[in-house]
């Protein structure tokens, strides 16, 4: 393509200029280059920030989706808290409220400028109601609660969760349940928590606390004036509380690495852990020993010591995700030279000890980060990184900052970390304390995050919401490519359907098979590990399958069709699914893999049942990684409300599986683009924010899956052209 006006280098000639610099850039930065893919940009959402206007990761949640909005909370002008919400799909703001408006805190509102711990953290209730709690510093704080469901614009006054609360962190547990996790009084306090099992109406007091640690008998190194951070997660069935902290050194002594005496925000170290089982109240080590409550500082070096960092700085306690197992996995900044100069590490446990893993530099022990753990075990981080806070700062500054936000994922053994994209929003600014997104139930969001910046003299920050992308599920390398392995004309072997699916540019494979397959299971896991395709779905139950995944530490969603059993009402036929679907229930729980209920006509294969069946199951069994399959090809019913539908099953989908639709199944399978309806209710899912997976299927026995698969990438690629979705159509153009 000629530009007119423009001078037209010869092409050998650019080949060689782009050669140049490629080897430029590669004797510069040698190994450490890495090409980032292109990542959404990051959405402010206030500029009114104060000093933490999101918090570090002492306290949470400051972010919750609920419905199709995401509400969130900050410390904005005069050290006020405020809240808003923002709508994904349409990437709109709604308006902000100041939450102080209309209350008369009992605490003096000028405390609210001077004290950065008085910052908000907000959650929901089953019944959809939003929950805040804010000004809290050994004092109770404010709690407030939405007087309507899902909306951010009118308060009243909740019930006194404590008299004396600092950093809280809340989190959905066991038996519909929820928790909160705080420290009592000041720096030398201790941990403590309290459960509400009826929204927030009433919280049950602890006898004890769980973290004490200059309580008696002062056994350990300097226990007398001893205090902690803690951060905390919650394991999937709700029922464990996984507690990572660090040793708060109140002396003013000397650090013997450092040769001085340090400053208040930088006297902490080593890591600690525990678990506390919920139901019993009772608490453990890492190795199941258990613990006297309260644990102190002497019982914490001898049983919970995760890491002496030998005067090293270890300043606000780890990030922390689990991984398939529901153990801890954890990201720390250190300091290395300096008591500002650090590396994150990945800490984890492996054969029996805590190892530590270096993933990045950076500049200061306050920089924070999240954790995501992956299926295939590859883990994902999201840091603080480059040039920062050197010495102690004020204003803004105090509490360090990198001057950029990065994200780092490791190959499947966690050990090896490359940088694989820049979220950092604009060049020159200040940027502090990543949050996640926590939803109704009290999942992390793995693609969202919050985090906040400021120019290096400004007072006032900007809250920036980043969301990946919410189209990408609909790009060519993302699609799960279902039904074609017993369905294959051409009957393939694992290697042949390997470089089948490469041609056709899939990387995603819901497997489902009949008895002659069961001798290629292995070979065909070992096909995509060796092709870097992901086995990410398998059809129903086999004993084989299931020690194979074992065997190769893959974590497979597990589908299986929805029950439609005999009842005399709506309420006993869901009890009875959900009894039938129990064993597989609790057992993919055990295996770390997601449960999809599969609609496959009846009564279970119904929208609105599906998703009772789902509510069911997560509120009387802690059953959050079930959800719902739903594939177009069984849902010709529901053509006419497909849009209710959707909405209704979206926040259970794990998986939906497109169709060509036309009215009365004539015929059932029809590749995309060829129906009367397909085009409309891909728009309906495209509007609507989804962000999960969608499957593309062969389900033709007389056709080359090949063949049937290029025709739905082919009427993809139609469908989202007409739809005007330049970003991912452009991955259909190789």
């Amino acid at each position: 393509m000629t530009h007119p006006g423009r001078t037209q280098i010869p092409e050998t000639a650019m080949h060689r200029f782009f050669a140049l610099v490629t080897c430029l850039v590669l004797l510069v930065f040698g190994k450490s280059l890495t090409v980032a893919t292109e990542v959404p940009p990051a959405r402010p959402f206030a500029t009114n920030g104060t000093l933490k206007m999101l918090y570090d990761n002492r306290m949470y949640p400051q972010a919750v989706e609920l419905g199709r909005r995401v509400f969130f909370v900050w410390r904005g002008e005069n050290g006020y808290p405020f809240v808003n919400s923002y709508d994904p799909a349409t990437r709109s703001l709604g308006q902000a409220h100041m939450l102080l408006s209309g209350h008369d805190d009992s605490i003096n509102r000028t405390r609210y400028k001077k004290d950065h711990h008085f910052a908000p953290v907000i959650w929901a209730d089953a019944d959809g109601h939003l929950h805040t709690l804010f000004g809290c510093h050994r004092t109770p704080g404010l709690h407030l609660v939405s007087t309507k469901p899902k909306d951010h614009s009118r308060w009243q006054l909740g019930t006194q969760i404590a008299p004396s609360i600092s950093y809280p962190k809340v989190h959905h547990i066991y038996g519909g349940k929820t928790l909160i996790y705080y420290r009592d009084d000041g720096h030398l306090g201790f941990w403590q928590y309290r459960i509400t099992g009826d929204h927030g109406e009433t919280w049950e007091v602890r006898d004890q606390p769980l973290v004490d640690m200059n309580a008696p008998p002062q056994d350990g190194v300097m226990a007398s004036h001893a205090g902690s951070y803690h951060t905390t997660r919650v394991s999937a069935d709700g029922k464990t509380l996984h507690v990572a902290f660090i040793w708060k050194m109140e002396n003013e002594l000397p650090n013997k690495r450092y040769g001085r005496t340090l400053h208040d925000h930088t006297r902490r170290h080593n890591l600690y852990y525990l678990k506390l089982n919920l139901p019993s109240g009772k608490a453990y080590n890492f190795e199941g020993r258990e613990l006297t409550l309260p644990v102190n500082k002497g019982q914490a070096d001898r049983h919970c010591l995760v890491w002496d960092t030998q005067e090293r700085v270890a300043a606000v306690g780890p990030s922390i995700c689990l991984d398939q197992k529901g153990n801890p996995v954890m990201s720390l900044p250190v300091s290395e030279d300096t008591p500002h100069a650090c590396t994150f590490y990945l800490v984890r446990r492996e054969n029996n000890q805590w190892t530590k893993t270096p993933i990045t530099k950076t500049s200061h022990p306050f920089n924070s980060s999240h954790l995501h753990h992956n299926a295939d075990g590859s883990i994902q981080a999201w840091l603080i990184t480059g040039q920062g806070e050197s010495v102690a700062e004020d204003d803004m500054n105090s509490y360090g900052w990198g001057d950029g936000i990065e994200e780092w994922k490791s190959d499947i053994t966690g050990k090896n970390w490359k940088r694989i994209n820049d979220l950092t929003p604009k060049p020159n600014r200040r940027y502090q304390n990543i949050q996640f997104v926590s939803s109704a139930y009290g999942d992390i969001a793995d693609d969202m995050l919050l985090f906040y910046g400021w120019t290096p003299t400004t007072k006032n920050g900007v809250g920036y919401f980043w969301q990946a992308n919410t189209t990408n599920n609909f790009a060519k390398d993302q699609l799960v490519a279902w039904c074609i392995v017993p369905f294959d004309a051409k009957k393939r072997s694992p290697a042949e359907r390997v470089e089948m699916l490469k041609r056709l540019g899939l990387k995603r494979v819901a497997y489902d098979w009949r008895a002659q397959h069961v001798k290629e299971f292995e070979e065909e896991i070992l096909q995509y590990k060796k092709n870097d395709l992901e086995f990410f779905a398998f059809w129903s139950i086999h004993e084989e399958a299931f020690r194979l995944f074992e065997k190769h530490k893959i974590h497979p969603q597990i589908w299986r069709t929805a029950p439609s059993p005999l009842g005399e009402t709506q309420e006993a036929k869901v009890a009875a699914a959900a009894q039938a679907l129990l064993p597989l229930v609790e057992r993919t729980k055990k295996m770390g893999s997601k449960l999809g209920l599969y609609n496959h006509g009846g009564w279970g294969g119904e929208p609105a049942n599906l998703v009772a069946v789902c509510k069911y199951l997560r509120q009387h069994h802690d059953a959050k990684h079930v959800g719902i399959v739903y594939n177009l090809h069984h849902g010709h019913d529901h053509i006419a409300n497909y849009e209710k539908s959707f909405k209704l099953m979206q926040p259970y989908l794990h998986c939906l599986n497109l169709n060509g639709m036309n009215n009365g199944a004539q015929p059932k399978i029809l590749p995309l683009g060829q129906g009367q309806h397909e085009t409309a209710m891909l728009k309906v899912i495209l509007t609507s924010g989804y962000t999960g997976p969608v499957g593309i299927l062969d389900h033709r026995s007389d056709t080359d899956t090949e063949v049937a698969l290029q025709e739905n990438l082919a009427g993809m690629k139609k469908i989202l052209k007409k739809l005007g979705v330049k970003e991912t159509l452009d991955s259909y153009s190789n």
